[in-house]
This record gives C-alpha cells, structure tokens and sequence, in this order.
C-alpha cells in the first residue's frame, strides 16, 4: 500500500520535473544546457527542492531537450523560414543535429522516428534549393560540401539522392 506521503512526494516531483520540461521546450537554442541546469535546480540548488530523481523521472526531462532540438533543426530546415530573423540555415540545422545525436548517445534514447522525420525536412529543403537555383533564383548554403555530405549520411542518406545533391547544387557548395 502507497502512504499518502509517498503519493504527495510523487505528485510533487512530476509538477516540478513538468515545469523543468516545460522550460527547456522554451530553452531557445541550447537545450541540453538547459537540461543540466533544470537538474541543478531540481536535484542540488539550495532553492529548488532539492530531490533525488530516478532515471524514470528524469525522462519527461530528456523528451523535452528532444522536442526543443526538433524544432530548431526543422526551423532552418525550412525555406519559408529563409529572409526571417529566427532562420539560422542548414549549416545550423547540421550542428544542432549532430547535438542532439551525442545527447541521445549518451542515455542511449531512441531517436529513430525523429531521423525519419528531420530526413524527409532535410530531402525537402534540398529540392526547395535545388528548384530555386535550377530556376536562376540566387542560393545560399551556409555549409561546406563535405559538412552537407556528413549531413545526409548520418541521416542515411546514400546513392543516388548524394549524387543528385552534389550535382545539382555544386555551384553554391563551398
């Protein structure tokens, strides 16, 4: 049987680790910084509640530096983003995914329907580029071609689509 303090202690616990997720959802750039610094506030500050956290209750946590890299990597993944103040490119997008590829890594967090997801953004944002550079519009790549070649694989990307990527936007690759 479940003690009413235990069930308080719980229910205390999820309302803290939901607001911690909440700001890193809210995080801006760097969510793993702010992952470390919620575990900070959660588990050792002196003004938090100071609680220990099981891996399960650390998870809500993870989810949360996920969905944040997420969004910024599709953010530059997307052309009508392209001209805005928030758009930071694919030469971005590849850093932040790579970031989130060592978060992952290092929990051993399954991330395989997000590669399917940030794969399909990335193929759609490449033909975007290509039509606007086939159609004489000016293009710009913030990213090396060695840099965009590492991209596509580490999302398995191979073959034909490199080549027809390599070919097509040879002129604006560095």
């Amino acid at each position: 049987m479940t003690s009413i303090a235990t069930k308080t202690k719980t229910s205390s616990t999820n309302k803290h680790v939901a607001e911690e997720a909440f700001l890193i959802e809210h995080s801006g750039e760097l969510p793993e910084v702010a992952y470390y610094n919620s575990i900070y506030y959660l588990c050792e500050d002196k003004d938090g509640p100071t609680l220990t956290l099981s891996e399960e209750e650390l998870l809500p946590l993870k989810e949360a530096v996920i969905k944040q890299y997420l969004k910024i990597i599709k953010r530059d993944l997307t052309p009508s983003n392209k001209g805005k103040r928030i758009y930071r490119g694919i030469g971005r997008a590849r850093v932040n995914w790579n970031r989130l590829l060592n978060f992952t890594k290092k929990f051993d967090l399954d991330i395989s329907n997000a590669k399917k997801v940030i794969k399909q953004q990335l193929l759609n944002f490449l033909e975007n580029e290509i039509n606007e550079l086939s159609s004489g519009k000016k293009v710009t790549l913030n990213i090396s071609k060695e840099d965009l070649l590492d991209f596509l694989k580490s999302l398995d990307i191979t073959g034909e689509t490199i080549e027809h990527v390599e070919k097509s936007l040879y002129p604006v690759l560095k």
